[in-house]
């Protein structure tokens, strides 16, 4: 259980997905009518429960506006995990119950209070954990959908050899920053290159085997001297593959991955990426 919290969870944070679930708790609200919303005239209880979805919009935005670059480095969005969008939902809830229970005190519902806020907190919760689950459900079988029928257009177009590139036995030879670290090969034999903190890996095929090879550099530097070599992409922060190796394509709700070779692991495209990643094999 534990180690699912950890497993990562795709960062979506648009204005859509807000809407739909302010309009849902208008909804809600219209259906359960809570916080003594009852007792108003028709017309005007609806424009109050207008406004708690209005509230719920506008404290979701702010959040996803103002958090992440409070706390760029637990949002940055290559690292987002489960238990940070737990926390985040959490987060929410609790602003939105706090920003109800100001709203409920303007239409002299309550009064403010620890007891009324804490109040206003857990029926927001109550409120609002059913549109949240419903929609992350949705979302996440709609990713898996597209992203699994993505993964077999991309490995029919793979499995056929179109995407072969005709450059591909063109010299390779990048300079490190160091004057020793040098890799002088033929293009085509590079599988990948990865990027470990200052250094970069390049694994490539030699008398029939992966080896690899190590020298200090960063990433963006040989992804620029890479963009001479159509078949050499970069698919993620810390990857560049050479797509004519893709053995196959794995589609699932995060994203995909990449087999290059049954010895090498599966090596994962970042949703920034994605677009590119699918131009590339698909041509288009």
């Amino acid at each position: 259980m534990i180690n699912k919290l950890f497993k990562k969870y795709p960062y979506n944070r648009s204005y859509k997905y807000y809407v739909l679930i302010s309009f849902l708790i208008f909804l809600l609200l219209c259906i359960f009518h809570p916080f003594g919303l009852s007792a108003l005239p028709g017309s005007i209880e609806y424009a109050a429960e207008f406004g708690y979805g209005l509230i719920t919009f506008i404290i979701l935005i702010t959040n996803a506006k103002l958090l992440p670059n409070l706390f760029p480095q637990f949002f940055a969005k290559e690292r987002w995990k489960i238990y940070k969008e737990i926390i985040m939902i959490c987060w929410n809830i609790i602003s939105i119950g706090v920003g109800n229970t100001f709203y409920s005190y303007a239409l002299g519902f309550n009064k403010l209070n620890l007891e009324s806020t804490l109040s206003f907190i857990g029926i927001t919760a109550i409120v609002s954990i059913f549109p949240v689950t419903i929609l992350i459900l949705i979302k996440d079988h709609r990713r898996l959908k597209n992203n699994l029928q993505d993964a077999r257009k991309m490995n029919d177009k793979v499995g056929s050899g179109q995407n072969k590139k005709m450059d591909k036995n063109r010299n390779f030879l990048y300079q490190g920053d160091l004057k020793k670290d040098k890799v002088k090969l033929k293009a085509d034999q590079i599988f990948y290159i990865k990027s470990q903190n200052n250094y970069l890996e390049f694994y490539y095929a030699k008398n029939g085997k992966i080896i690899s090879n190590t020298i200090r550099g960063a990433l963006k530097n040989v992804e620029e001297y890479c963009s001479k070599f159509d078949f050499l992409q970069r698919c993620h922060r810390s990857y560049i593959v050479n797509i004519d190796k893709i053995k196959n394509i794995e589609g699932n709700s995060l994203g995909y991955k990449v087999l290059l070779n049954e010895n090498i692991k599966r090596i994962p495209v970042s949703r920034s990426y994605t677009k590119k990643f699918k131009q590339d094999i698909l041509g288009n």
